[in-house]
C-alpha cells in the first residue's frame, strides 16, 4: 500500500467517524499504531457538555489509556479538520510524531493556517494537510448550512 492510499484510507476512517458525530460539529479523529487503529473519536462537546472533548483530545485519551502511556510516541493522528491551538498542543505535547489532517482552517487552524503551536513547543511532527480536503471541508459545509 502505498503512503497515498495508506493515508486515505485512515483519513477515511476519520471522515466516517465524522459522520457519526450525532449533533455535534463533525470532526473525526483517529490514531493509529503499527498500522492499526488504537483510538478514534468524533466531538463530545455538546454530549458532554466540556469543551474540551474536540475529536482529537477524546481520541488522544482513549490512545493513553489503551497503551498506558501519556507519549504516544510511533503513533499517527489523522483529523478531518486541521487541529486547533488546544488540539494542536495536545497532539504536540503527547509527542505524536505523525499529523494528517483534511480541510484547513484559516479561523482557528494550528498547524499553520492561523498559526504555527510549534513555533511555542519544541517539538516537530511530520505535518500534512489536505487530504480528502474535499469531503472533509463539505461535510463541515454542510452542517453549518443547516444551522443557520
Amino acid at each position: 500500500m502505498t503512503d497515498c492510499s495508506f493515508n486515505e484510507k485512515f483519513m477515511r476512517e476519520a471522515y466516517n467517524t465524522a459522520q457519526a458525530s450525532q449533533g455535534e460539529v463533525p470532526v473525526g479523529a483517529v490514531i493509529v499504531k503499527d498500522g492499526k487503529i488504537i483510538a478514534k473519536s468524533f466531538n463530545l462537546k455538546e454530549k458532554e457538555n466540556n469543551p474540551c472533548l474536540h475529536a482529537e483530545i477524546a481520541a488522544i485519551s482513549e490512545a493513553c489509556k489503551k497503551l498506558g502511556s501519556w507519549r504516544l510516541e510511533d503513533t499517527t493522528i489523522y483529523v478531518t479538520l486541521e487541529p486547533c491551538p488546544m488540539c494542536a498542543t495536545a497532539i504536540l505535547y503527547a509527542r505524536i510524531p505523525y499529523v494528517y489532517f483534511g480541510a484547513y482552517d484559516s479561523l482557528y487552524g494550528a498547524f499553520g493556517s492561523a498559526l504555527n503551536m510549534q513555533d511555542y513547543i519544541n517539538f516537530y511532527p511530520q505535518i500534512k494537510g489536505g487530504i480528502m480536503e474535499k469531503e472533509c471541508s463539505e461535510l463541515l459545509k454542510s452542517y453549518f448550512q443547516l444551522r443557520r
